[in-house]
């Protein structure tokens, strides 16, 4: 959070043991919300909410639930319009609507997964949440994007953000991380996990211009304002209606709408 890519503007929020990002994920998704080189709302305020740890190997579900309680008691104070990002995975039948039934009402937006499979967040059924599936370089569906109940697509693949340098030594690990330049630390990586927080940075720009808005309405304007029918291969697969890949809309910022400055 103390890196220049930030700008002063990112903050510690809550943690089950400390702030270190061992894994680099956090930092990666961060930089694509708000980064001052690579994010979509480079003014945007940044608070990080820690539940997982690479040494420990998965986020534990109390720390899953603690994290979001403190996001909901932050939002709830009414400072400032609140988004809740998501990038992280969750076991198929985990219901976070009775976890946290105050999820709903709540502005967010969930990364997909990357299972490659109809499984859907669980998150996706709960009010106001945008689920985000990945495309490929071509506008394609990426092959490893989940696709069911999905609200909008957006790149997710071959993303340059901010690598932190613990990267430098896991990357040998990391089958979503990818070196493009030998001769320097130059990388990219793929996933859901990026394409979620790019609709996370629309979303503050949107607040930023028109206001806060009920989370439906929000969901309404991110969608509206997408590219329409220009997604290739979006087909049905394992016999799965063609409704289930959601509506043929890819994540968008009208020109006329960015100036690259703006934020929540």
């Amino acid at each position: 959070m103390s890196s220049p890519e930030f700008g002063g503007r990112a903050t510690n929020g809550w943690t089950f043991s400390d702030f270190i990002d061992r894994d680099g994920h956090g930092t990666l998704c961060a930089s694509i919300v708000g980064g001052k080189q690579f994010g979509v709302a480079k003014n945007v305020r940044i608070v990080s909410v820690k539940v997982a740890d690479v040494s420990e190997g998965k986020a534990l579900t109390v720390n899953r639930i603690k994290g979001l309680q403190y996001v909901l008691e932050e939002c709830t104070k009414g400072q400032h319009a609140c988004i809740v990002s998501m990038s992280m995975g969750i076991k198929r039948g985990q219901d976070w609507t009775e976890i946290l039934p105050q999820l709903n009402g709540k502005v967010k937006q969930a990364a997909a997964g990357n299972k490659s499979n109809d499984f859907f967040p669980s998150l996706a059924k709960v009010s106001g949440t945008i689920t985000v599936a990945a495309l490929d370089c071509h506008h394609r569906p990426a092959r490893f994007s989940n696709y069911a109940r999905v609200d909008i697509w957006a790149v997710g693949e071959n993303i340059k953000a901010l690598f932190n340098d613990n990267y430098w030594s896991m990357t040998e690990k990391k089958e979503w991380v990818k070196k493009i330049n030998l001769q320097r630390n130059d990388y990219v990586a793929q996933g859901t996990s990026l394409a979620a927080p790019q609709v996370a940075g629309i979303i503050a720009i949107i607040i930023s211009v028109h206001g806060n808005k009920p989370p439906a309405d929000m969901k309404k304007m991110v969608i509206d304002m997408g590219i329409k029918d220009k997604i290739q291969g979006l087909r049905p697969r394992l016999g799965l209606p063609f409704q289930r890949f959601g509506p043929n809309v890819m994540a968008h910022i009208p020109k006329k709408l960015y100036s690259g400055g703006l934020a929540a």
